[in-house]
């Protein structure tokens, strides 16, 4: 899954995203889900790609189009469209057990600890149910938290849910330059 804010971004960041997708796995391009947070990026993206929905609303919401793929059950892989694929990313998740994993701005990758700066340009979700209640909190407080960016606050809807998911919910960083 990936978001695309307007026309601009459809017509020169997409193709670059597919393509470098393409490159390096085959499989997964047909999956790809694009968001289109405007009429003309939509119109501009289904020229490019099989996948493109409307979704316009603001960009955290994002993350509510995450909470609904979770609840079907699918794992999401969501990706910035501003992202070059040098390899195939499952290579790199698939042997992480974690439920949840998301970039850091940072390049400590020992430090899992909800005091990171998250950055939500790649995440990684398994559809478990402490995945759900984890992004069901981050929906909850991106609906509350006015124009804060759905980065900040990660910390906290993982502290919210760490208390009902103590020993379950497996959270790790990735750091930015891998």
């Amino acid at each position: 899954m990936t978001t695309i804010v307007d026309a601009e971004a459809a017509e020169i960041l997409l193709p670059v995203f597919l393509e470098s997708l393409q490159k390096v796995s085959r499989r997964l391009v047909p999956r790809v889900l694009v968001l289109a947070s405007d009429a003309q990026g939509l119109q501009i993206c289904r020229t490019k790609h099989a996948h493109c929905l409307p979704w316009f609303q603001r960009l955290s919401a994002a993350i509510g189009a995450l909470q609904q793929l979770l609840a079907k059950n699918f794992n999401v892989l969501a990706a910035d469209v501003d992202m070059v694929w040098l390899k195939d990313p499952f290579a790199a998740l698939e042997p992480n057990l974690s439920d949840f994993l998301m970039t850091v701005d940072s390049t400590n990758s020992t430090d899992d600890s909800p005091a990171q700066k998250p950055c939500a340009g790649l995440i990684f979700a398994r559809a478990t149910e402490p995945t759900r209640a984890l992004v069901k909190s981050w929906v909850g407080l991106g609906r509350e938290g006015g124009n804060v960016g759905p980065s900040s606050m990660f910390p906290m809807a993982w502290a919210m849910t760490q208390s009902s998911y103590p020993t379950q919910l497996r959270v790790s960083y990735l750091p930015t330059q891998q």
